[in-house]
């Protein structure tokens, strides 16, 4: 089932939009779709790999020193 969203765009973002969408897509919608759909898979990525990296902070879930001294020599960057 679609759902409908509707957006106010500056009339630089607009005309840019129309631009972008004669030269390369269909429509300024598809274009729409596509980059609401990018934006979203990207940031609820983030967002998830956040918490999860909050809960393993909370668990005290840390990698051992000795592994990143190892990743600090491996790569060259002197530990303080």
């Amino acid at each position: 089932m679609a759902t409908y969203l509707t957006a106010r765009l500056d009339e630089a973002t607009g005309k840019s939009l129309d631009q972008l969408a004669k030269m390369t897509a269909p429509t300024r919608s598809f274009l729409a779709r596509h980059a609401l759909r990018r934006y979203v898979e990207e940031e609820s990525w983030q967002v998830k790999e956040i918490h999860k990296a909050v809960k393993e902070a909370d668990a005290s879930d840390f990698a051992p020193n000795d592994k990143i001294v190892a990743t600090h020599v491996k790569w060259g960057v002197r530990a303080c």
